[in-house]
C-alpha cells in the first residue's frame, strides 16, 4: 500500500521573494537613523534600527511599495527602485549585487556598478540651477551639489566634503 505523502515543492520565485524580504528586514534593522543622517527626536524608540517609513524616505520609494517588498508580496520592483533601496540602505557593491539578484534583476560585474558621477549627471545638475539639487554616493557622500542645496534645511545631514559644485 502506498501512503499518501504530501511534498511541498518550493517555487523559486516565491523563495526568492522571501529571501528578498528577509534581506531587507535584516539590513533595515542593522542601521540606526544616525547612520543615515536622520534626526531623531529625543525619547524612546520602539524599533531597533530604521523604521520602514525611514527606509522609504531616504530611498525615495513609497512606503507602501517598500512594505510590500519587505513582506514578500508578489510584486516586481524595477531596477530603479532596487538601486534606490541599495543606496538608502548603504549597501556595499557586493550586497547591492545580491539585492539585485534577489529582486530578479541582472547583476553587473562589480567594476560595472556605478561609483561616482558622470559628465551627463554633472550637466543635469547644472541645468537644475537655481533649484536645490545634489548627487549623493553611498553613505551619503556628497559628489556634487548646487549652492542652494547646501543652504536648504533637509532631513538628511550631508557631510562636508570638498566636492566640485555647480551653480
Amino acid at each position: 500500500m502506498i501512503e499518501n505523502v504530501r511534498t511541498t515543492v518550493s517555487d523559486p520565485l516565491t523563495s526568492r521573494r522571501a529571501e528578498l524580504a528577509t534581506f531587507l528586514r535584516v539590513r533595515r534593522g542593522e542601521l540606526k537613523p544616525e547612520d543615515v543622517g536622520l534626526r531623531v527626536p529625543p525619547g524612546r524608540r520602539n524599533t531597533p534600527g530604521l523604521r520602514r517609513e525611514e527606509v522609504a524616505q531616504i530611498s525615495g520609494v513609497g512606503v507602501t511599495w517598500y512594505t510590500w517588498l519587505e513582506q514578500g508580496r508578489s510584486i516586481t520592483a524595477s531596477a530603479h527602485v532596487i538601486d534606490a533601496l541599495a543606496r538608502g540602505l548603504r549597501l556595499d557593491r557586493e550586497n547591492h549585487r545580491h539585492l539585485r539578484h534577489l529582486a530578479g534583476l541582472p547583476t553587473p560585474e562589480p567594476d560595472q556598478m556605478p561609483e561616482g558621477t558622470t559628465p551627463e549627471l554633472t550637466r543635469l545638475l547644472a541645468a537644475l540651477v537655481p533649484a536645490p539639487a545634489c548627487l549623493l554616493g553611498q553613505g551619503s557622500t556628497l559628489w556634487h551639489g548646487t549652492r542652494v542645496s547646501r543652504r536648504c534645511g533637509t532631513q538628511v545631514d550631508f557631510p562636508r566634503v570638498a566636492a566640485t559644485s555647480c551653480g
